[in-house]
């Protein structure tokens, strides 16, 4: 996503490239100014990985104006304002925009805004993220992460040609089962660590990248 600022294209003069969509717009609109300030990465390296390199706006509405500040690799020398309507009206539209959106992006979207997140607490997980498997763009993967026994869990679903709510309304039938019984992938966040997430079932299978 390319983002102008007075006819400067700051994605580019700052990390390098600008966010997906998807991730400044969903599950929530993240561009809304609020008068807590929120900090947002509008910008990543191009090698396409924030964590390599990134802009961080941090947003904030003090009174008819709203404020960009800038962290990290910042595009500018100072900050910017915007007339606060004028800002609101135009995160409005681009928020409702969807045509931006693949089929999987819709799926990915359907099932992160409808997921019950309270169903992975007893298991202690939590979900990570929903997309295309950048393994195989045949399949679509949800993840998810155990953070006290430091595991990662991946389900993978078959795209084919079926429509995008179809999809998500399997991958959320799957989700609202019982973790034991799923056909799940996992692997350890610890390296050398060997052993099993303890919600696990016996159709799990192990990928460890460790070897």
């Amino acid at each position: 996503m390319l983002i102008h600022v007075n006819d400067l294209e700051i994605t580019e003069a700052g990390a390098g490239m600008g966010m997906h969509p998807f991730n400044l717009f969903v599950p929530t609109n993240q561009l809304v100014a609020t008068t807590e300030p929120r900090h947002v990465v509008v910008a990543r390296c191009t090698c396409g990985e924030s964590g390599c390199g990134s802009t961080e706006a941090r947003i904030t509405r003090l009174g008819m104006a709203v404020h960009w500040d800038w962290y990290v690799d910042p595009p500018l020398g100072h900050g910017v304002s915007f007339d606060a309507a004028q800002y609101d009206a135009e995160v409005e539209r681009i928020g409702n925009d969807r045509s931006w959106q693949r089929p999987a992006d819709t799926a990915a979207r359907l099932v992160i805004e409808a997921v019950d997140r309270e169903r992975f607490i007893p298991a202690g997980m939590e979900l990570s993220w929903a997309a295309v498997d950048h393994q195989d763009p045949r399949k679509f993967l949800v993840a998810l992460f155990v953070k006290d026994e430091q595991f990662q869990v991946f389900l993978r679903f078959p795209i084919g040609d079926q429509a995008p709510e179809r999809l998500a309304d399997d991958v959320l039938r799957t989700l609202h089962q019982p973790p034991r019984s799923w056909r799940a992938a996992f692997h350890s966040m610890t390296v050398g660590r060997r052993g099993r997430p303890s919600m696990a079932g016996r159709r799990w299978r192990s990928e460890d990248p460790w070897g």
